[in-house]
């Protein structure tokens, strides 16, 4: 039986709607469903969306995917699940009620109310849960919305419990460390989603600390940062080699400071350039050995690498041709991005833009008892101009120039350890 002729007056939006409403008629969804119950399994949950944000085109074109594979794999005659879901976790929805309610943070949170503050969660979460079944619908992408799983519900938190067992009584967890960004604002770690939602530029405040040297506690390096919370973690002070430093004494104390930043840092309200001016470096007043008159300097990493693992990668490398070159940092396979005062400094350093790993870094990996591998290879593929600032695109770049012979060492490494 030929297809009856569309109305050629029609729009398309007006086409396409109408043959939606013949396939809600029909109920083809559900039929599909039902002819293909017995099928091979092929099981689809969708990706849950937060239903307190609407719904925008990227949407759109995400799940017009998803939806051709599921319609492929019912046309092979496999029984597809197509399961809707929606994700009632995150700060997305915390942050949406803070607004609501006028508050902001973890503190003023708890001041409300817990309790309270969790049942709105609960509510806003499908603030436009509507908006999404209605897009859903739109663009004819099948789901069952009667049967969706919501990820606060105690059935699917118990379901990933049971399957955080099944893992463990395999022998597939293990106790590790992961360094996470943390958000002080809301008191939690911040996942790499919620961490790429976008920066702002703020005004904020700065602190100024000092470090005692251990042989001579007068004597403090004057440290100034913008992220504080970093300071837990903090082994070692960098200084620039070709910066002049001055010391000032007030009170019986000597503050150690780059000559020219003097003027901006106050002790009990006075500036230290207007202090007496007991001693001025020219270059680096920590560099020297362990007993000179500046006291002790901040341990040699370079005790930190395995020496055996360093000689191995040397034997692998002279076999495979690559080049090698010693160095306090760690070679990985991707590109670490530091701060540009960190990439500056390695640089000058004789660092590679690949593989660098900071100290906290090296300490916690010696202290879990991992041997750590301490050398580079990229000599002929580093930038130009040590000192110069460079563009992410171009530390990429590198840094994927860097990825074969990066690969080539370790593995050549594991083959001789195994």
């Amino acid at each position: 039986m030929a297809y009856p002729l569309f109305d050629p007056k029609l729009s398309a939006d007006a086409l396409e709607k109408q043959l939606l409403a013949a396939w809600k008629h029909e109920r083809l969804f559900q039929r599909t469903q039902e002819a293909a119950r017995y099928g091979p399994p092929f099981v689809f949950y969708e990706g849950p969306p937060t239903a307190n944000g609407r719904p925008g085109i990227h949407h759109v074109f995400a799940r017009t995917i998803k939806d051709l594979v599921c319609r492929y794999h019912t046309m092979l005659g496999q029984g597809v699940t197509r399961i809707a879901g929606w994700d009632t976790h995150g700060l997305p929805v915390e942050i949406e009620v803070e607004r609501m309610l006028g508050i902001s943070g973890k503190k003023q949170i708890e001041a409300y109310g817990v309790e309270k503050f969790n049942r709105l969660c609960r509510e806003n979460v499908f603030k436009y849960k509507a908006d999404w079944e209605a897009l859903s619908e739109r663009i004819a992408y099948w789901l069952d919305y009667e049967h969706p799983y919501v990820t606060y519900t105690n059935d699917y938190i118990e379901t990933v419990w049971w399957l955080l067992k099944r893992l463990y009584d395999k022998a597939l967890l293990y106790r590790g460390h992961k360094v996470l960004p943390y958000c002080p604002r809301c008191g939690t770690a911040l996942s790499s989603h919620e961490l790429a939602l976008g920066y702002e530029e703020v005004q904020t405040n700065s602190v100024f600390v000092t470090f005692p040297l251990a042989s001579a506690p007068n004597r403090q390096l004057v440290i100034w940062t913008t992220t504080p919370w970093t300071l837990l973690a903090n082994v070692a002070v960098a200084v620039h080699p070709d910066l002049e430093y001055g010391e000032y004494e007030v009170n019986g104390v000597r503050y150690v400071v780059a000559a020219e930043r003097a003027a901006h840092v106050h002790v009990g309200g006075q500036a230290l350039a207007a202090a007496v001016r007991v001693a001025g470096y020219r270059g680096n007043p920590l560099v020297g050995p362990n007993d000179d008159r500046h006291g002790p300097r901040f341990p040699d990493m370079s005790e930190a690498y395995d020496a055996g693992l360093r000689a191995l990668a040397r034997a692998v490398a002279l076999a495979r041709g690559i080049t090698l070159r010693e160095g306090v940092y760690v070679a990985v396979t991707g590109p670490n991005l530091e701060t540009r005062a960190e990439y500056r400094m390695l640089r000058a350093l004789g660092a590679d833009v690949v593989g660098m790993s900071t100290v906290p870094e090296v300490i916690t990996a010696v202290h879990t008892g991992m041997k750590v591998l301490g050398v580079s290879i990229i000599t002929d593929q580093c930038l130009p101009d040590a000192l110069a600032p460079a563009s992410v695109e171009q530390i990429i770049a590198v840094a994927r120039a860097a990825e074969p012979a990066l690969t080539a060492l370790v593995g050549g490494v594991l083959e001789r350890l195994n």
